[in-house]
């Protein structure tokens, strides 16, 4: 089974971490525990509605797409993004604020349901 498509609101969480820890100096591939947290996060509301497998944002996804994010950011890293990796990477480019306001009111909301 292939694990769904990243919705927006995922990405938007994945690059407001990216922000926040590139501003303390530090990478999400280096940071375990703040992935780890994202990815219970990301399966716990996707197995509300949904059968997930194993491999759905697990470490290793989440890991992949901040490679993605890094290439957006500064030119290294995988290069195969999405245009919706390349609009949220815009907006935190643009307009960081906007971007973390928008990142916790889905953690918010989401976390409102756990």
């Amino acid at each position: 089974m292939r694990n769904a498509k990243w919705s927006e609101d995922e990405v938007v969480l994945l690059v407001d971490l990216y922000s926040k820890l590139a501003k303390q100096g530090k990478s999400l591939a280096n940071s375990p525990h703040e992935l780890q947290e994202l990815s219970d996060l990301l399966r716990h509301h996707a197995a509300e509605t949904n059968s997930i497998s194993d491999t759905f944002r697990n470490l290793a996804g989440l890991k992949m797409k901040c490679a993605n994010i890094k290439s957006l950011v500064d030119g290294r890293g995988l290069t195969h993004t999405s245009l919706l990796e390349q609009s949220v990477v815009e907006m935190m480019i643009s307009d960081p604020d906007s971007l973390h306001e928008r990142a916790k009111q889905i953690r918010a909301d989401w976390e409102h349901k756990i």
